[in-house]
């Protein structure tokens, strides 16, 4: 992940910062995110940007799958929760 998530702001805070991609902002209905990592610590606001980050790809993930928007539905790959296989039953993401 890319330091260009994270911002300082307000009394020195760290923040989060993504765009949400055009395919999800009807869904969403916003351009961006915004949150506090509540540190005024770089290292330990990249970490927490990581795992919000990671958090929100997956959550972005599930929002395109229950709208039928998945890149790889319809291309012989199925949903088995959050995991895509594809037919030979190798994880794909």
């Amino acid at each position: 992940m890319s330091a260009t998530y994270v911002f300082q702001g307000y009394k020195n805070t760290y923040y989060f910062r993504i765009a949400i991609s055009t395919d999800l902002r009807h869904i969403v209905k916003r351009g961006e995110i915004r949150r506090s990592l509540k540190t005024t610590n770089y290292a330990t606001a990249l970490r927490r940007a990581q795992q919000m980050y990671e958090e929100l790809q997956t959550l972005f993930n599930q929002l395109r799958v229950q709208n039928g928007m998945h890149p790889f539905l319809g291309k012989g790959f199925e949903i088995e929760g959050l995991t895509i296989v594809d037919p030979k039953n190798e994880t794909v993401c």
